[in-house]
């Protein structure tokens, strides 16, 4: 879709209802913040264009009923019935249950996600005002010691922008306090490093860095005999050469 949208081209998706119930409620079983727990947006930028969903309060009964009455083709997936999956456990066990004793589930949830959708985006907000004094000349640098004194309701939201500009994943809140614990108890000589899949975040004097996990050179490497001419240091950890320098300088 990314690839295939225009500027200003919009793409309609067929989300509903109870996908937005589904959602919400998988996001808080796995601990999501606001951001996740706004469920999925009716539009949203991607690429050049945009996505929308404008079907997104409409029960899936009803989208069904009238595809039915005005006898419209669809496919439904057979592996929608498999309810190994966490989804399908919600729709075909969990949901049914909930909706007879709280009929108004899927509408209250949907209520509840758009509060939290104007919360994460007044958040959102705030953490990019926050993150401007803490940048450093290199974008891929924050000062770590104001970003530990942030409050705490932005600490996360302005980390997971700040990667997020760096087009690096984002981290789960385990992520995010293993981080806070390592900055504020490692001693000032330490080289404390958090990573997750394709990211680590390293601390050296007053930064932390943010970049894609470093390759670990051989086990035993050595150079013996060095000559002084120019050489690529294994696991691209850059090249060493001796440069005359002048004396009198």
């Amino acid at each position: 879709f990314e690839a295939a949208l225009a500027p200003d081209e919009l793409a309609a998706l067929a989300h509903h209802r109870d996908d937005q119930t589904e959602t919400v409620l998988l996001k808080l079983l796995r601990g999501a913040g606001p951001e996740g727990l706004a469920g999925i947006r009716a539009l949203r930028a991607l690429g050049a264009g945009s996505l929308w969903r404008p079907l997104l309060d409409v029960p899936r009964d009803a989208l069904r009923d009238y595809a039915q009455a005005h006898r419209l083709a669809f496919l439904d997936d057979p592996s929608n019935a498999d309810t190994r999956h966490a989804r399908n456990f919600l729709r075909a066990d969990v949901l049914p249950l909930v909706r007879r004793r709280w009929p108004q589930v899927d509408s209250a949830i949907a209520h509840s996600a758009r509060w939290l959708a104007q919360a994460a985006d007044y958040l959102d907000d705030a953490a990019q005002d926050a993150l401007a004094p803490l940048r450093g000349v290199d974008p891929a640098t924050l000062r770590w010691r104001d970003w530990l004194a942030l409050p705490d309701a932005l600490r996360a939201q302005a980390l997971r922008a700040w990667l997020r500009e760096l087009r690096l994943s984002t981290p789960e809140i385990l992520h995010i306090e293993q981080l806070q614990r390592q900055l504020g108890e490692a001693e000032s000589d330490k080289l404390p490093c958090v990573a997750w899949a394709g990211v680590e975040i390293r601390r050296y004097r007053d930064w932390i860095h943010a970049l894609a996990p470093l390759a670990e050179p051989p086990r035993g490497w050595r150079l013996d005999d060095w000559n002084g001419a120019a050489i690529d240091l294994p696991a691209a950890c850059g090249r060493l050469a001796l440069e005359p320098v002048d004396a009198d300088a």
